[in-house]
């Protein structure tokens, strides 16, 4: 598996995604979302269609999903500590992070990677992220969300 000569652009990656023969037409939904930058936001339907965001920004690739909002968990602390010591064995290929988004933090599990991974390497890095995501939320903040209702 060799990376690629130039790096991917937001366009290319989508569109090699897309005509990947390493994955099913209907196991994912890609577009292009315009902003200061463009992203992809990719759908995953076979993982309840969760939304990744990827960023191609000069030698790196991003893929993100938000979690939750922060302020949902009410065992903050906890969370944050278990995280911090068992991430490696829970989200294999992914990090677990705090980010803001329109002023409010957010809990989310990203990967990083090169912008010249071969495009089976990304294929690989959606997938194992998107099942991350899953297991995370139905296995471990569910029940940190519920503690909160109760």
């Amino acid at each position: 598996m060799q990376n690629i000569e130039s790096p991917w652009t937001t366009a290319s990656l989508k569109t090699a995604f897309e005509e990947s023969s390493l994955i099913d037409s209907e196991e994912f939904k890609v577009e292009i979302v315009d902003g200061a930058s463009p992203v992809l936001k990719v759908t995953a339907n076979e993982f309840g269609d969760i939304e990744l965001y990827v960023s191609v920004v000069e030698e790196q690739i991003l893929t993100s999903v938000l979690l939750c909002k922060r302020s949902d968990i009410a065992e903050q602390a906890e969370l944050e500590g278990m995280m911090l010591r068992n991430h490696k064995t829970i989200l294999p290929l992914s990090a677990f992070g705090i980010t803001t988004v329109a002023g409010e933090e957010w809990y989310e599990i990203f990967g990083a990677m090169s912008a010249r991974s071969p495009i089976s390497a990304f294929v690989t890095e959606v997938r194992t992220i998107a099942n991350n995501a899953v297991e995370v939320v139905t296995e471990l903040l569910a029940d940190l969300m519920v503690q909160q209702a109760a």
